[in-house]
């Protein structure tokens, strides 16, 4: 597959399947410590199980390399008629300059040409991904937004007032979810 010159011509967007493992294990380090410091969110145990998927060369997605180094990368998987794009990650030093777009669209570009789909989805955080964002709107996406709720366990009375627990419900996750 030939790769696609960007805004920096020493920056490419080339298959997973071709990137070099060892800098994708870097990025994919770097996101797990993101996830933690911004949501909380030890992701180390979802990660690994990519990585295994990756190492396997059976991720479909992409990688953004500078040089040596993998800058971005964006994967998806595809059941029957049903694509889910499952994360598109661009390193902090390169944001900004529309690398999630291009990495959003090799995707899409990409999907175009899978006849038995009838469905794109993804629920990945869009940490600094504003211009894929954008790019999905622009194709048709519908956005829905999502909260991420937290509350400190020490929290004081007053603070958990300001929830009406009655309001919330707690059950276990559905097929249909």
């Amino acid at each position: 597959m030939a790769t696609a010159p960007l805004i920096d011509p020493e920056l490419k967007i080339i298959p997973i399947s071709d990137a070099d493992l060892s800098a994708l294990e870097r990025l994919f380090d770097e996101e797990c410590a993101e996830w933690l410091e911004l949501l909380r969110w030890d992701y180390k145990g979802a990660s690994m199980l990519i990585r295994d998927v990756a190492r396997q060369q059976q991720l479909a997605g992409f990688v953004a390399i500078s040089g040596s180094s993998v800058v971005a990368f964006a994967y998806y998987v595809i059941e029957g008629s049903r694509c889910s794009i499952g994360d598109i990650y661009v390193s902090k030093p390169w944001r900004g300059i529309g690398l999630d777009r291009e990495i959003a669209s090799a995707i899409l570009d990409k999907l175009d040409h899978v006849r038995r789909l009838r469905r794109i989805e993804s629920q990945y955080l869009a940490v600094g991904n504003d211009d894929a964002d954008a790019l999905f709107s622009e194709r048709g996406f519908d956005r829905l937004e999502r909260s991420y709720m937290l509350l400190e366990l020490n929290a004081t009375e007053d603070s958990i007032k300001k929830f009406d627990l009655a309001d919330i419900s707690i059950r276990p996750w559905q097929q249909d979810d």
